[in-house]
């Protein structure tokens, strides 16, 4: 067994039995409190590199395709305008193992919210696929405005 798909198989394993034993919503608020805190672990780390142009200066949907693209998802644009950004991804950062343990998808929408609001003062994140239902992507819209679309909202002081 390889690291990763140790690491991989912990976190199903972790997950699973949060779903089973708290619910999947408990599991879900478990989980989005690690998203939230990788993405402050993230933004501090971006912050802290020397000689790098100021992450202002990035494109939000490239920045957040870079930052999934680091940790081993396979995020492309398929839709933007100055009010949404569409990715979509074929390869989940967690392996396989992760099918039927939709809890762990929060950790993505939780990363990828509070990065956005960061940015723009505000992100709602709507995860419309995931592969972690059974779903052949995930497909993720991110709203950078208020609106009546479906989706968890962040705001740069959360």
């Amino acid at each position: 067994m390889t690291k990763e798909r140790f690491l991989a198989s912990t976190i199903h394993h972790l997950a699973h039995t949060l779903e089973t034993v708290a619910g999947v919503e408990e599991a879900e608020a478990f989980l989005s409190t690690v998203g939230a805190e990788l993405a402050q672990e993230l933004s501090d780390g971006q912050n802290a590199q020397p000689g790098e142009e100021p992450s202002a200066s990035q494109a939000l949907s490239q920045r957040l395709i870079g930052v999934e693209t680091g940790i081993g998802a396979a995020f492309e644009l398929v839709e933007q305008d100055e009010n949404l950004i569409v990715l979509e991804n074929h390869s989940c950062p967690f392996g396989q193992q992760i099918d039927g343990t939709r809890s762990v998808c929060m950790v993505t929408a939780n990363l990828l919210g509070h990065l956005a609001s960061k940015d723009t003062g505000y992100a709602k994140i709507h995860l419309e696929k995931t592969i972690a239902r059974g779903d052949r992507m995930c497909r993720v819209n991110v709203s950078l405005d208020e609106n009546d679309r479906p989706g968890l909202e962040y705001f740069s002081n959360d």
